[in-house]
């Protein structure tokens, strides 16, 4: 017996929104937020998979926020940049494994911080 794939349509809208200041001619401040995904699709059901294990899999998505400082000094010759970041990952596609068999599939949440330096100086 085959078993239909399902209707699959997804709505998702993404969205990128971001702001900056200039402080001075030599300093910057800004920040970002945005957001995106993957869309999800159909799958195998495999042999020895659980009741329910249905034959399409979500789409996956993520969030991030950044902010940060560009400073300018020594008339250009020195550039130094800062940010920190949090990535916000759900429903994350991988795959799942069931005896021998693997297909797509959704897993937990995952989250990321950080923070970045970088200095550039040019002496000329």
């Amino acid at each position: 017996m085959v078993t239909p794939v399902a209707n699959f349509a997804e709505v998702n809208q993404t969205y990128l929104a971001g702001i900056r200041w200039r402080v001075t001619d030599e300093v910057m401040l800004y920040g970002r937020a945005a957001t995106g995904y993957r869309p999800g699709g159909p799958r195998a059901v495999i042999p020895g998979a659980p009741p329910g294990f249905g034959n399409t899999f979500k789409s996956d998505n993520i969030r991030s926020y950044e902010a940060g400082v560009k400073v300018r000094a020594l008339g250009g010759r020195l550039t130094l940049s800062t940010d920190a970041y949090v990535i916000n990952w759900s429903n994350i596609q991988t795959l799942i494994y069931v005896g021998a068999f693997n297909t797509g599939g959704n897993a937990g949440t995952a989250q990321s911080k950080g923070a970045e330096f970088e200095a550039t100086y040019v002496n000329s």
